[in-house]
């Protein structure tokens, strides 16, 4: 059961660089992938009924 705990913290506190490397990736792809809220914006089907 002791080894069980071992392992288990391990992987919690080993490989901290492929970690935050992993991290960053995903910040990148994340910020990659975001749609552009302006576009939306631009394209708001509701205008008609505003009047403009």
């Amino acid at each position: 059961m002791k080894k069980f705990f071992a392992v288990l913290t391990g992987f919690f506190t080993r490989n901290w660089g492929l970690k935050l490397l992993s991290l960053i990736l995903a910040i990148l792809v994340y910020y990659a992938l975001k749609p552009d809220y302006d576009y939306f914006q631009d394209r708001n089907e509701r205008r008609i009924f505003k009047g403009n």
